[in-house]
């Protein structure tokens, strides 16, 4: 999408002298219409700090103002910019940081990549295939009163997944299970989220085992009780193969392992809807299928989920699918309108693609997968 109005991050000549907030006088900016607000305040200094966050990683302090319809309780706390490739891109994402110490809460401020209903959509999808993932908020983001474009408040992972879940004991890890580095360390591409310690004995089993077993070893090892959450992965693979995300070889997804063995939680579903092939390029999804019960157990879910309806009709997920997409659109239609990232005709066209797609997508699955039984 191309960008409309040639700005830097932020406006530097309308900040006051360093230390001090401007842009209480709260300009109304454009119209928005039922969109929700969520207004960041900087001094100069703090600009400063976070505009280089990008190479320093250093948080910088703000203040907000959020009128959600569930605010936060607090109204300051720190933000940096992040993301990988999205970090350079013109429009950032952000994350902010509420609380201290072991309280401390992130957030992303997310401007997603296929900016208006793809993102989201497919997080709702997986959390209506009962996966315990984030939510998506969609706000208008404004730094010092400078409209900045449609984001999405995202809580980000953490230990309430041990609640969600029912296990006080599970750990969860930012995974790349591809290419080990040249020394040999296995996770070294990888990060533990939580707990906050060095274990990585189940992260490592996993990674050798689904490196080195031969099929025979490998289904005979996760068809044993707690080593691998079928419904979740599955849950997971088929929401994920139907939409057609892309980009989760190498990381853009998390590996939690709890009481019930390991399942994958998703992030960063914002490129899709094209892509066809059953298991996806991930190592651990395409080792999945060699179990003829998991197999079984993913067909049966593709079938009751997305492909499993009359002639017309939808099933109650692809229902739910397009009652987010519409439902997004009439709140987010006057903001499309006056975007800076963006073009209307970009707004209008993703969804009319996606309107296509929730009609034609579950005959494109039986057809492009002829071996499966999904009709």
């Amino acid at each position: 999408m191309g960008r409309k109005l040639a700005l830097p991050l932020l406006i530097l000549t309308l900040l006051v002298s360093c230390g001090n907030f401007v842009g209480f006088s709260k300009s109304s900016g454009p119209d928005t219409g039922d969109l929700k607000s969520f207004r960041i305040y900087l001094t100069q200094e703090n600009h400063t700090t976070l505009r280089n966050s990008v190479l320093t990683g250093r948080w910088a302090p703000l203040k907000f103002e959020d009128n959600r319809a569930n605010p936060f309780d607090e109204d300051r706390g720190m933000i940096r910019i992040r993301g990988n490739s999205s970090r350079y891109r013109p429009k950032k994402s952000y994350t902010i940081e509420l609380g201290e110490g072991d309280d401390a809460v992130r957030y992303a401020l997310d401007a997603g990549a296929d900016v208006w209903f793809q993102y989201g959509l497919a997080m709702a999808a997986y959390n209506f295939a009962g996966i315990h993932c984030p939510t998506f908020d969609p706000v208008a983001l404004y730094i010092n009163d400078d409209y900045w474009g449609y984001y999405n408040v995202v809580q980000l992972y953490n230990t309430d997944l041990n609640d969600a879940y029912g296990d006080s004991k599970g750990q969860l890890f930012k995974a790349d299970f591809e290419y080990p580095a040249e020394n040999g360390d296995i996770n070294s591409e990888s990060e533990k989220k939580f707990p906050d310690d060095s274990d990585f004995s189940l992260f490592n089993r996993l990674f050798v085992n689904a490196n080195n077993m031969t099929t025979e070893e490998w289904v005979a090892w996760i068809e044993t009780p707690g080593v691998a959450d079928f419904e979740g992965m599955a849950d997971y693979m088929v929401v994920r193969d139907f939409f057609g995300i892309r980009d989760v070889d190498r990381g853009n997804y998390y590996i939690y392992f709890y009481d019930e063995g390991f399942t994958i939680l998703p992030w960063d579903s914002d490129a899709g809807y094209r892509y066809s092939e059953i298991g996806g390029n991930n190592l651990i999804t395409k080792r999945m299928l060699e179990s003829s019960v998991f197999k079984d157990l993913y067909t049966a879910k593709m079938k009751a989920y997305f492909t499993d309806s009359m002639p017309g009709s939808y099933t109650d997920m692809l229902d739910f699918a397009y009652d987010y997409v519409v439902d997004l659109y009439g709140v987010l239609e006057k903001a499309a309108e006056v975007e800076p990232y963006g073009d209307y005709s970009d707004f209008i066209s993703e969804f009319n693609y996606l309107l296509d797609f929730f009609d034609d997508r579950p005959a494109d699955v039986i057809d492009s997968n002829p071996d499966w039984d999904f009709s």
